[in-house]
C-alpha cells in the first residue's frame, strides 16, 4: 500500500466509509481527469495555450532588454 502522503482517506470527506476505503492519489487523479476530460473544449484550450505562449514570449523579450536581465530559457546580458 502507498504511504500516507500518497493516499486520500475517504472517511475525511464521507464519514460513513471505513478505514478500508483508501484511494491512491494517482488513481484519484486518473478518475478526476477522466471525468473532466469530456467537458474540455479542445479548440478553446488550444487558443488559450497559444495566447499564453505569445504573452510569455513578449514578456521574455521585454525583460531581456533590461541591463543584467536573466531570462529563464534565454540568455541574459
Amino acid at each position: 500500500m502507498a504511504g500516507h502522503d500518497d493516499v486520500l482517506h475517504c472517511s475525511s470527506v464521507c464519514p460513513e466509509r471505513t478505514a478500508q476505503s483508501l484511494l491512491d492519489a494517482a488513481e484519484l487523479q486518473r478518475l478526476v481527469l477522466a471525468a473532466v476530460e469530456r467537458h474540455v473544449d479542445r479548440q478553446a484550450l488550444a487558443q488559450v495555450v497559444a495566447e499564453e505562449a505569445r504573452q510569455r514570449a513578449a514578456l521574455s523579450a521585454f525583460v531581456s532588454g533590461w541591463p543584467g536581465a536573466r531570462v529563464p530559457g534565454g540568455e541574459g546580458r
